[in-house]
Order: C-alpha cells, then structure tokens, then sequence
C-alpha cells in the first residue's frame, strides 16, 4: 500500500537515498574507492595504499580482481593467503545555518567495519594458473543520532556484501600473461530514515546478487620492470525488498537498481635495485553510472532519482624496501577525485575526494610461510552538502571524515 502522507516525489528521494545508502559498499568510510568500490583488503598491498597492485603480482592476493589475476602466472606452485583486519572511522557532520531543519549534528556516526580476505592459486602447468578470490567487499554501518538534522536524509544503514572471484591465466609468451573471470557478489542491506510525519520511521531490507566479470593482462618487459592492466565490469543491482511505515504499522514491497561503475587500472612496478622497488597506479572508474536511480515503491513508478555523479580518477605512488633477507617493508599514498559536487551530495552517501596513506612489512619465513601487518590511514575529505530538497535543505561539511585499519596476513606456498 501507499503511504498516505507522502507524495511520490517524496518517495522517491526518500527511498533512493535509502537505497544507495545501504548499498554503497562504503557507506560511512567502510573501505571505497573513487566512488563506492571497496579498496582494503587486508593484503600485503594496502601498505602500499592499494598503489600497484596491479602489477606487484607477488602473493596470491593477485587473484582478487580489483589487483591483476594475470599475476598469478608469475607464482610457482600452488599458493594460499588469508588476511583479516579492520576499519575505525570517525564521521561527525557540522551544519550550516543554513539548514532547514531542527537538531543536532548527528554525534560520531562511523562504525566498524571488518576486513577479510582468502585467496588461493592453483598451478596446473608453469604458464595455465586458475586463482579463486574471497573478500569483504563491505561490511559496514553509518548511524547517526536520532535527532540529528539530516535524519530525513539517512538515519541508520548497515551493508555485507561478499564477493566470490574464480579466474584462469595463462602465460602466453615470456613476456606477456592475460587472465578472465567473473565476480559473483552478494550483497544485503538495512536502511532507515525519518517519515515525514513527526515521530515516524521509514525502514528498508532487501538482498541481491549479481555476477560481473574482469580481464586482466600483465607485460613483463624486463627482469626488473612490469606493467599491469585490470578491467572490471559494470555491474547493476536490482533491489527488492520491504518499506515499513512505522507510524501506520503497514509494509509496502519496494525495487530499485544501482550501478556499480566498470573500472580501468594501470599499474607499474620497478625494481630500482636489489633492495629497492618504485610502484604506480593510474585507474578510471566510470561513475557517471550513477548519473540517476530507479526506484519502483507498490506500484510507484519508475520513479527517477538524480544522482548527478561523475568519472573518478585514481593516481598513487608506493615503495618496497627490503631490510635484510626476511624483512620487506612497504608504503604508499593514493589519491581518487570526487564523484559529486555539494549539491548534489547527501548525507548517506558523504563521498569526496580520498587520500590514502600505506605502510606495512612482511616477514619470510623460510620458503613456505610468510606473514605481515599493514596500516592504512584515509582522508575522505570536507563532502561538503548543500541539498536542497522537498523534505529539507540540509548545508554543511564534515569536521571529521577519516578511517585508520590495520590487518594481518599469513602466506602458505605448498
């Protein structure tokens, strides 16, 4: 049924913006990217802030997509990473004068936010390699006080999303390797947001999965220099869950789609020396996806939400430094642009620009086993908001938008 006090114009910003609250993988500073990729993982890489990951091709962690799975033709025998982390944000949201709404400030808002991966690759000759990836692609929740000023925008939203990646490489010539997969991730979401009636809840779950794919290609031109190249797929989830309007006890069935951007990565790695390596990372990720939203609420619509968003662009530069034989130490910063201007931005999803600062080392043990801990500091900018809507003008930026993680990882070559 419909809600009798809102109009559909209202339902549809309403919804959408729950909608793409929990399903941005990185709602609140859950790990993202340029737009709303996931970017930490747990692995040796995020020392280096994510910075040539496509390239590196060093553990299995190659394998997980959003790296270069084509890396995996440089692994001998078979070999196996597990990874496990978290995320700490501190999101506090100042208001404007300009608001038009009564409240506060919405406290600290950021949750946790947990890391996870597993990756294993396979050797079935020296040149055909098969490589499985498993990670949190998001796990995290944004909640702000109850009477903060912009609970009509976002209340509450908690997002898991896992994703499953198996992929094939194969070494063509010595110089150069390509690799295909797909990506199949499940995803699950809860939203709420204030009604407009005074005192009412509007809440929301629903779940999808989707499978997208990824090609990968690696140019080994000499002993000490590689190029990698990643492409991932778009991807569009349709959402279908259940609205409950507090205030009248009812429920009404709900559908929305999100695209999630296809995404290209250039990575670099030089060997400067035998102890000293440069990396790079350029990417673009193709936001303007997301230029608008679909919303369908008990027979409503299309309902049309825009969204106004943007390409993204990725530039980062990392080292390695080995210090003796068992020690490898890394670091890196990354830097993607916005996806969206004041105006168009909201309170459920305060993306900006992002700088990101890795470090991190790892420990051979012999030739089997290795294990590391790395460090990730994230500035995800002022995302300022100047919204203003049908159900309220909400102005102001965010005095604290930032995240430090930490995780650990071992390493198994059998």
């Amino acid at each position: 049924m419909k809600h009798p006090y809102l109009t559909s114009v209202q339902l549809s910003r309403v919804f959408a913006a729950m909608v793409c609250a929990g399903v941005a993988l990185t709602v609140a500073p859950s790990a993202r990217a340029g737009g709303i990729y996931a970017n930490e993982f747990g692995t040796p890489e995020m020392g280096t802030a994510g910075v040539g990951a496509e390239a590196s091709a060093l553990d299995a962690s190659t394998a997980i997509p959003f790296y270069n799975p084509a890396g995996m033709t440089r692994l001998d025998g078979h070999q196996l990473i597990f990874a496990v982390g978290a995320l700490s944000p501190t999101v506090e949201f100042q208001a404007d004068p300009a608001t038009t709404y009564s409240g506060g400030n919405g406290g600290q808002a950021g949750q946790p936010a947990p890391i996870f991966t597993v990756a294993y690759v396979h050797s079935f000759t020296e040149r055909f390699k098969f490589g499985a990836a498993m990670f949190t692609a998001a796990g995290a929740a944004l909640k702000y006080d109850s009477d903060w000023v912009g609970r009509k925008q976002s209340q509450e939203t908690a997002i898991a999303a896992l994703s499953l990646s198996p992929t094939l490489a194969y070494r063509i010539t010595d110089w150069f390797s390509f690799s295909g997969g797909v990506n199949i991730m499940a995803t699950a979401l809860l939203t709420e947001v204030e009604g407009v009636l005074p005192g009412s809840e509007i809440k929301i779950d629903g779940t999808d999965t989707q499978i997208s794919f990824n090609l990968a290609l690696m140019f080994e031109p000499s002993e000490t220099t590689r190029v990698g190249v990643t492409y991932v797929s778009e991807t569009e989830f349709d959402y279908a869950g259940d609205v409950e309007f507090s205030t009248v006890g009812a429920t009404a069935p709900v559908n929305t789609t999100l695209a999630l951007a296809q995404l290209v990565r250039i990575g670099v790695y030089h060997d400067i020396n035998a102890k000293a390596a440069i990396l790079g990372t350029f990417g673009w990720e193709d936001w303007s996806a997301l230029e608008s939203q679909f919303i369908t609420v008990d027979g409503l619509g299309p309902l049309t939400l825009p969204r106004n968003w943007e390409d993204t662009y990725r530039y980062g530069v990392g080292f390695h430094y080995r210090v003796g034989d068992p020690w490898l130490l890394r670091f890196g910063v990354n830097y993607d642009t916005s996806p969206t201007r004041a105006e168009d931005r909201t309170a459920d999803l305060p993306v900006d620009t992002q700088l990101r600062l890795g470090a991190g080392f790892q420990n051979q043990r012999g030739d089997l086993f290795s294990w590391g801990i790395e460090l990730i500091y994230a500035d995800l900018g002022d995302a300022e908001i100047s919204s203003i809507g049908p159900v309220q003008d909400l102005v102001g930026s965010y005095k604290s938008n930032d995240y430090f993680g930490a995780a650990f990882n071992g390493q198994w070559r059998f």
